[in-house]
């Protein structure tokens, strides 16, 4: 692990069958040990736009946010920022992504810079609204899937594989995890990963109820 937020979404309650539940939530970035690899700084915002619901066991407040790295890989910088963006509430995804390219936010640096993470907004409106992505277009930043990916890149919206023991090929229906940069970088490729049943565990779990993005870019001069 090369970075952590701490999962500053922690919450634990009991329930009336006798036993408590707990749910974590939050971002973390690892790194490949490879020669001519630093990182050089380490950077964790939690959004202001936040929402809470009251439950049994009090209020419930999902804190999200970003965690950045500065990185100098065989002499060219670049600084890599993930983030997951809010889930079940569209107005507070959407200051959070606003939030996320704002002045003040981990993309207004020099020089190079990449963005992934669960965005939960689909560029083409499939199942979540496009306002967030479009607030990250807006910013500059190239979506890597638009320049290299074959198909429609569908990510997510499997819900029958929410326990990841789904026995069947799974079905996605939208595209939130997505990868972005600016200044726009060649992207060599883009693919889906984690989709075949031999990507199962020997107990027969599948690597997330996403399916993985990977992106692989040549670095500027």
């Amino acid at each position: 692990m090369v970075a952590s937020d701490g999962l500053p979404t922690d919450i634990a309650a009991p329930t009336s069958l006798g036993y408590s539940i707990r749910f974590k939530l939050g971002n973390v970035i690892l790194a490949k040990r490879e020669s001519g690899l630093k990182i050089r700084r380490k950077s964790v915002h939690i959004y202001k736009a936040q929402f809470a619901i009251n439950t049994q066991g009090g209020p419930f407040a999902a804190h999200r946010g970003w965690v950045a790295v500065d990185v100098t890989f065989k002499g060219k910088r670049f600084r890599f920022v993930t983030t997951h963006l809010e889930s079940e509430v569209p107005p507070t995804r959407l200051k959070e992504a606003q939030e996320l390219v704002s002045k003040t936010g981990p993309l207004r640096v020099k020089g190079q810079k990449i963005l992934v993470g669960d965005f939960n907004s689909d560029p083409k409106g499939r199942v979540d609204a496009a306002d967030s992505y479009k607030a990250i277009a807006r910013a500059g930043l190239q979506d890597a899937w638009l320049k290299a990916g074959k198909g429609q890149g569908l990510s997510a919206s499997a819900p029958t594989n929410e326990l990841l023991r789904s026995p069947i090929p799974l079905r996605y229906k939208e595209r939130i995890d997505l990868s972005f940069a600016k200044p726009h970088l060649r992207v060599l490729k883009a693919k889906r990963i984690g989709l075949k049943p031999t990507d199962r565990t020997p107990s027969g779990l599948w690597p997330s109820d996403h399916a993985g993005l990977a992106v692989t870019y040549r670095l500027g001069r």
